[in-house]
């Protein structure tokens, strides 16, 4: 969860014009020396601080503390360092010393970082964002630009530390708490969990919204794939499980909606619904992956049974079936059902006023009339019923463990689903961090849910 929470803050920063870092250090109540990183930028018009990390200096010198800042900004910043506009501590003189502070030695390689001391009150911003806003929604950047870039600049400056003192905070309450019986790992994920909660809580069902769109786009792209074979068969069994893996991604994609209503705003109602539908994913897939696994082990029979009935009867009187057949032997160099010499059984080749043997498909070289001359120095002479079974195999065995692979998180979610209504249905689901034990058993809770 962490990653896909970093992913974002990325992707959102990638998109800012301008970045500003805070630091903040302090000695916590294990007596570790710890500084927490948040980034503050403009999205949608708006300034917007997120947390991104609680790290251990070694030292508290200077240019530890810088060297420290700098392992976190350079992987981010890498491809433009200009983007960096300003840098904001508190006024200890190892953090804003003109000489020799982290703020001198940062600006060194981020010469627009410009140091910015964090006041404890915060910059009056009611006309910038309003004017900021105004500017996007008209659509007036081009004409204003300048005016957007002053405005932009300003709303990044940070003016305040209070979302970094809100980090330490947090983190004070889970380690009172655990007295220290915790891992750090552990303790910066439950925090991140706490402090962004909310931010975490608008990416819900990550999980089901690109697995809905991978199992649309597996199972399309796989009937594509199979179709002509499949059509050979004269049978729409086996067209079945695709369709019906099809229609699961669709179903999957609807319970993703369904969940960005339901989990964050805890409705019981709508709870319940997307764990009836997630039952019913979990039912589809099983059955999807059963019906895969049982039409790949009886598909060659079923060929030996319909291929070569297909190529004596249909080849030039069903025009599908002859796309297919052409596509067929031409994709999989082959001849015929069992061979070459199925087709002497073909109505349309005995025909006296059709000089071809053979399809012009199965010669080696494809050309009009190539089909006269059935020598095997010039057609394929081997048949095609056991390169289409390997083929239609191979794709089943895709579609069953694919299926059973996402059935067993849809079976998670359906887990973690049951204990989430059972405690928003009970009343347990209290979010009140400063309650008795500091809150951490509702960031733990946190931990599970945030998960599917």
């Amino acid at each position: 969860m962490l990653e896909v929470y970093a992913e974002e803050i990325l992707n959102e920063i990638n998109e800012a014009p301008f970045l500003a870092v805070i630091a903040d250090e302090t000695t916590d109540v294990s007596m570790k020396f710890q500084m927490v990183i948040v980034f503050r930028y403009v999205k949608n018009g708006a300034p917007v601080e997120r947390f991104w990390t609680f790290l251990l200096p070694e030292k508290h010198d200077a240019e530890t503390l810088a060297n420290t800042i700098l392992n976190v900004l350079d992987p981010i910043l890498k491809n433009n360092k200009n983007k960096l506009i300003a840098q904001s501590y508190d006024g200890a003189a190892v953090m804003s010393g003109i000489h020799g502070g982290v703020q001198t030695i940062i600006k060194r390689k981020y010469e627009t970082a410009h140091f910015v001391h964090c006041y404890a009150h915060q910059l009056n911003l009611k006309g910038a964002v309003p004017l900021l806003k105004f500017i996007i929604s008209n659509n007036l950047e081009d004409t204003l630009t300048e005016t957007k870039k002053l405005i932009q600049i300003l709303v990044t400056t940070p003016m305040t530390t209070a979302e970094a003192e809100r980090s330490f905070s947090t983190l004070k309450r889970i380690k009172t708490f655990l007295r220290n019986s915790m891992c750090e790992d552990r303790l910066t994920a439950l925090s991140t969990l706490s402090i962004e909660k909310k931010f975490i809580a608008s990416i819900p069902n990550f999980n089901d919204k690109f697995t809905g769109l991978a199992i649309c786009a597996l199972a399309a792209w796989k009937f594509m794939i199979t179709f002509h074979f499949l059509r050979v068969l004269d049978s729409h069994m086996y067209s079945t499980a695709f369709y019906l893996f099809l229609a699961t991604g669709c179903l999957v994609i609807l319970v993703f909606l369904l969940g960005c209503c339901a989990i964050p705003k805890r409705w019981t109602k709508l709870l319940f619904l997307y764990i009836i539908l997630l039952l019913v994913l979990f039912l589809f897939e099983i059955l999807i992956g059963v019906l895969a696994f049982i039409f790949q082990d009886n598909i060659e029979e079923d060929l030996n049974l319909n291929f070569n009935k297909t190529i004596i009867s249909t080849y030039q009187f069903d025009d599908s079936k002859t796309i297919s057949i052409d596509y067929i032997q031409e994709k999989l160099h082959c001849c015929g059902a069992v061979n070459y010499i199925d087709w002497r059984q073909n109505e349309w080749i005995k025909k006296e006023s059709v000089l071809n043997r053979v399809p012009d498909s199965c010669c080696k070289t494809v050309s009009e009339h190539c089909g006269y001359r059935d020598h095997p120095s010039n057609i394929h002479e081997e048949g095609c019923i056991s390169y289409v079974a390997e083929k239609i195999k191979t794709n089943f065995w895709i579609i069953f463990i694919a299926a059973l692979g996402i059935s067993a998180f849809h079976a998670i979610g359906i887990i973690l689903g049951i204990i989430l209504f059972i405690k928003v249905e009970s009343g347990k689901h209290d979010r009140d961090y400063s309650t008795k034990n500091g809150g951490t058993e509702a960031l733990l809770q946190d931990d599970r849910q945030l998960h599917f």
